[in-house]
């Protein structure tokens, strides 16, 4: 499929994504929202349904697709060839595993293929029959069916040129987050707070995103938060989120005895409203790539904790504008959120620096900038090859 090389011809971007509620999502509405009308159609593909995300991304995209609930492999794999004949994209973009994977036998040659690496699976790193088999099949279709790979972090960059990759196929593009979004009203800060039952003596610390143990490490915090709130009554953790691990939380924190240390308030679609509630936020992490949550957290002035995994370490500098602890260390996120509720750090200050990292090094429009530049050099690329 050769690309039409006249100056008025609009790249058609097909975006492929596995779950539609998850920081990828976060991110593209923010990144299709910037592209330029007069230069990029974008559609996208969702293999799973959610009717809010599908709305939402209806106001940007030429076309949404999503697989019906319940559909197998071989069902998700013949619909995607579906809609790459119907969008007849000029470039896939596809975003995690399955989609790169797929969309690389599928359309091996005949468009342009850039995918981006979210974050740092275990696959890339540890052993096992089952890491070993993706780790591979990742590096053979970077390397022969996927035009550029764009790491979201400068710890993905280094774990893909580990991997093989070579440099010449590789971007970094780091995320961002929209610097300008609107404040959120005290009245509204205070309606949520009395919702929640929290009073202004606590000690508010907020995490946000998909309840899985696996990646995110909520069972550690819980963990911290049993051994902190022995110490301190006044602890509240919010989780902002939904997610396959909520009842089996839900459930860890009565055994634990946490239950009023503890709410879940599920998905919001605008989690800035309980960024405001908090005091601090934290974050335990077992392995990240660009960590969104992080910077909308820092960018609503609230001072951080979070485990040293992925772009952690170049986003937060420690004992300025959070504190950075090991993964997996429950005792050393009880002890930084001890910290933080004794005053031995100024936190109003410390979240204020944060606040100012992200609007100098992180803004959406430098994200989304550098999207639309490799869309174009893409385009012109595949334009010479065919």
């Amino acid at each position: 499929m050769a690309l039409i090389t006249e100056k008025n011809r609009r790249l058609k971007v097909l975006h492929a994504v596995h779950w539609p509620v998850s920081g990828i999502t976060a991110l593209l509405k923010n990144v299709i929202a910037r592209m330029p009308a007069s230069e990029v159609i974008s559609h996208i593909l969702f293999f799973h349904e959610d009717a809010e995300t599908v709305a939402d991304f209806s106001r940007i995209c030429q076309t949404v697709h999503c697989f019906p609930k319940g559909c197998g492999y071989l069902q998700e794999l013949l619909g995607y060839h579906r809609v790459i004949q119907e969008v007849a994209p000029d470039i896939l973009h596809s975003h995690s595993f399955q989609p790169m994977v797929w969309g690389s036998l599928i359309g091996f040659g005949r468009f342009a293929h850039v995918t981006t690496v979210h974050n740092n699976y275990p696959y890339f790193t540890e052993n096992g029959a089952k890491y070993f088999v993706k780790r591979n099949v990742e590096k053979i279709l970077l390397r022969l069916a996927v035009r550029r790979t764009v790491a979201v972090g400068r710890g993905i960059y280094a774990v893909l040129r580990e991997l093989g990759i070579p440099t010449v196929q590789l971007a970094l593009i780091e995320n961002g987050v929209n610097i300008a979004a609107r404040s959120v009203s005290q009245e509204t800060v205070s309606r949520v707070r009395n919702e929640l039952g929290l009073d202004k003596n606590q000690f508010i610390l907020a995490t946000l995103g998909r309840l899985d143990i696996i990646q995110k490490g909520y069972d550690v915090l819980l963990y911290a938060i049993q051994r902190a709130s022995k110490t301190h009554g006044n602890l509240i953790l919010l989780f902002i989120g939904d997610g396959p691990d909520r009842t089996k939380l839900v459930g860890m924190a009565a055994e634990l005895g946490v239950t009023e240390n503890v709410r879940f308030v599920g998905h919001q679609r605008d989690p800035k409203t309980y960024l405001e509630i908090a005091n601090a936020y934290v974050s335990s992490s077992i392995f990240e790539g660009f960590s969104l949550a992080i910077l909308e957290a820092m960018l609503c002035e609230l001072p951080v904790i979070a485990t040293g995994v992925g772009a952690v370490p170049d986003t937060i500098t420690h004992g300025v504008s959070g504190l950075i602890v090991p993964p997996n260390d429950f005792e050393a996120i009880a002890l930084a959120i001890d910290d933080f509720v004794c005053g031995r750090y100024m936190l109003r200050e410390m979240g204020q620096r944060g606040r100012a990292e992200v609007v100098r090094k992180f803004d959406i429009e430098k994200t989304a900038a550098a999207y639309l530049e490799l869309y174009r050099s893409l385009g012109r690329d595949h334009a010479v090859r065919v």
